[in-house]
């Protein structure tokens, strides 16, 4: 699930969190930012630049179970919900791959 408001972060986040202490589970949240993006903008103009962080909240996405979230928090910062993910080596695993499967190209 993709949000894009702060308001629906608060209240995602608390449903998470009330989810994973009803079944006694985990709860990881992660906060993404993307390196160098003000550059990005200047070049690309906001308009497309604002098409590229869609495409990437796309991609997170996609990488993440059903019951977890990404939320864009504002300009190129990202946070992200995870259920179930046990420990921090897991979580470690799972973003040091990130990059290099977020790469592709993003058609303009």
């Amino acid at each position: 699930m993709i949000a894009s408001d702060v308001m629906q972060l608060s209240k995602m986040m608390q449903e998470a969190l009330a989810t994973a202490i009803q079944c006694h589970g985990e709860l990881t949240v992660c906060a993404l930012d993307v390196d160098h993006f003000k550059q990005v903008n200047e070049q690309l103009g906001h308009q497309r630049a604002d098409r590229l962080i869609a495409a990437l909240a796309q991609r997170l996405d996609h990488y993440l179970d059903r019951h977890d979230a990404v939320v864009h928090a504002g300009g190129d910062e990202f946070v992200l919900m995870i259920q179930g993910l046990p420990m921090i080596a897991s979580c470690t695993g799972c973003w040091g791959s990130l990059p290099s499967r977020s790469h592709s190209t993003v058609r303009r």
